[in-house]
């Protein structure tokens, strides 16, 4: 499995490398007012307003800090019609490796609150075998947060009354 290395602070995560479109420097974003904290706002990505959520804040509840290695990667993202893009605003982006999929373990502790943290791996570059946690892009946001974001593709897809 190939992923993409994210470093929060002393943790790393992964992304799958499937689920991800593009990794960009990190750009300047247009707020929304009265969003979730974790919602950073939105960003025009390949001439598609594209919304960008703080990871940083999600995993850690402090916001992105803004780096050289800070990196908005843009993910797909499945809605009811179809995968759109969904930016993730981390730091440390600094990593493709290649891990053997049989190695994921279950982490053997459920967080309700934080559905998306997945299974466990062990890098065999990383010194003493670090462990990474996968972040699960499907269970990334909740179904309230899912629906403010991507209200308008709902709209767009209903056949007119």
């Amino acid at each position: 499995m190939l992923v993409l290395i994210i470093q929060i602070g002393p943790d790393r995560f992964a992304l799958d490398a499937r689920v991800v479109r593009e990794v960009v420097p990190a750009v300047a974003l247009r707020a929304l007012p009265h969003a979730p904290p974790e919602v950073a706002g939105l960003a025009t990505w390949r001439g598609e307003v594209t919304p960008v959520i703080d990871l940083v804040r999600l995993l850690r509840g402090q916001p992105c800090p803004a780096r050289m290695s800070s990196r908005l990667v843009v993910v797909d993202y499945p809605t009811p019609s179809g995968p759109r893009p969904l930016g993730l605003l981390a730091e440390q982006v600094t990593d493709v490796e290649r891990i053997d999929e049989r190695a994921a373990h279950d982490p053997g502790v459920t967080v309700p609150d934080a559905p998306y943290l997945g299974r466990v791996l062990r890098s065999p570059t990383i010194a003493h075998g670090a462990l990474i946690q996968l972040v699960e892009v499907t269970a990334l946001l909740p179904e309230s947060l899912r629906a403010l974001l991507y209200a308008a593709v709902a709209e767009a897809g209903r056949e007119p009354a």
